[in-house]
Parts: structure tokens; sequence; C-alpha cells
């Protein structure tokens, strides 16, 4: 159910009234980085804090993109020599993305994995929201419980190798997970990592679209593995995870936020039309 989908319609499934624009943003780009499409370079300033830049990654190129996501790198599609300020990005994200919910509507619940678990009613359409369908609630339900029993099972997963056995079939969703303490992984051995991809890639039965997108996830972990740049890559994910709330938030216009709000009371209401 789950290897078909990115985290952020993941997110938009489970809880669609809760899922805000900068936390889909923010799983959407390290989604991205995860899997190679993006790579985020950090550049050292000598009595000034770090600067962090994005750019085109090893898996951009080919990589079939989802509208929201294709949000993000639009100007790297057209110009993938471009190297992208991370806290500029996040200005311009802040004052175009979180207006009237745009991408957790327009963008992330409009894709075409999501569309028939959506509708919209001519209220909804005016005021730009959405709400689930019936079978939407029933796959939402159904990948947090996936999700959920996970979380719960590698709180009692010591091993780093046993731990990754039991991640495998989340792929990138992993970035979902509460319980997991990401250092953990830098322990994996990369033969165990690189026998289940062989497995997984020539197991036929399964659902060629979805594992790739799994296969994509854990073969950049693997090459992050055994050029020993998973401690680099883990600061750039802490920044990133730092950065993006406060970054968004800074930028954010306060009336937009505040129309936002009464537009989500609005679609509450309209929800039960």
């Amino acid at each position: 159910m789950i290897h078909t989908l990115t985290p952020a319609e993941s997110m938009m499934l489970m809880d669609p009234k809760g899922a805000k624009s900068k936390e889909l943003l923010r799983i959407t780009f390290l989604d991205l980085c995860s899997k190679g499409v993006l790579s985020l370079e950090n550049k050292a300033q000598k009595g000034k804090k770090d600067l962090m830049y994005f750019c085109c990654g090893p898996h951009f190129k080919g990589y079939p993109f989802q509208l929201h996501e294709k949000t993000l790198v639009n100007t790297l599609r057209h110009k993938p020599s471009l190297r992208i300020n991370f806290k500029q990005f996040m200005e311009f994200a802040a004052r175009n993305f979180e207006l009237d919910s745009y991408y957790k509507y327009e963008r992330v619940a409009s894709s075409t994995s999501l569309q028939p678990y959506f509708r919209q009613n001519i209220f909804q359409q005016k005021w730009g929201t959405k709400s689930l369908r019936s079978k939407g609630r029933k796959r939402g339900d159904i990948i947090a419980s996936q999700i959920g029993e996970i979380d719960n099972a590698i709180l009692f997963q010591e091993d780093a190798n046993a731990l990754f056995e039991t991640l495998f079939p989340l792929g990138s969703h992993i970035l979902l997970l509460t319980n997991l303490d990401k250092k953990v992984l830098v322990q994996v051995d990369p033969a165990r990592v690189k026998k289940q991809i062989d497995k997984q890639a020539q197991d036929k039965s399964l659902e060629h679209g979805g594992f790739d997108q799994i296969l994509l996830f854990w073969r950049t972990f693997y090459s992050w593995l055994v050029e020993e740049k998973m401690r680099n890559s883990q600061h750039a994910y802490d920044f990133v995870l730092q950065h993006f709330g406060p970054e968004f938030d800074k930028h954010a216009n306060p009336t937009t936020r505040e129309k936002k709000t009464a537009k989500r009371v609005i679609s509450l209401v309209l929800d039960f039309i």
C-alpha cells in the first residue's frame, strides 16, 4: 500500500487536516535528497555560520517527478548546474506555498496518486480545500497502522542489521518514523544492504513503480555507506530539520496565516455539506 506513494502523499492520507504545508515541503525536500535526486552541500565560512546549498543529485535526470515535487525543483529542471541557497529558498517557499494552503491541496492532494482519494465540492473549490473520500480514509488508516507497527517494533531492536531488515519495506517513509535513531543506520553492514537490494530487484511479483522508489532510496543509502558519506549526509539532514521550520515561519506573512486559519475553520463546516 505504501510503495507507490511519496511520504508527503502518505501524510495527506493519514491526516489531511493536520498536515501543514511546511511539513509537507520539508518531508518532500528530504525525500528527494534521500533518494539522490537532490544533493545538499555545506559551505563552511570562517567566523560565520555555514551556508547550505542544494543542487541536482546523481538521480535527478530521468526521475519521474510528481506534481508536488516539481514545485520544488522547477528552477533546477531548467538550469541543472544551479546551486540554490537553502535559506533563500525557504523565504521563497514561505511566501508562496503557505498562501491559502496552495501547496497542500493544489500540489500534494492533486497528485495523480491521490486524486481518487480526495473530493472537492463547489464550496471547497471556492476556498481551495479538499476532503478525503471514504476509501481515502481507509487507505490512510492502513498506512498509519503499518508505519505505527514498525515505529513501535524498532524500539526493541538494538542490532543495526536487524533494524535495517525491518525498515527496508518503508523506503524513504522511514522519514515519518518518530522512534528511529538515524545514527544507528551508519552501523549497518553494506553487504547486507546490497544483498537485500539485489533480492528485491529480482522479485518480479513486486509492484514495479513502487519498488523502484524503494530501491532508489536504498541504493542511495548503500552508496553513502560504502563511500562513508553517511555522517556528512546526517549533518546536512540535521541542518534541514533544524532550520526548515524556523526559516519558513520567519518569512511567512502573518496576515496570510490568519486568513489560512479562518479558511480551515470554514472548511471544517464545508466538509459536512
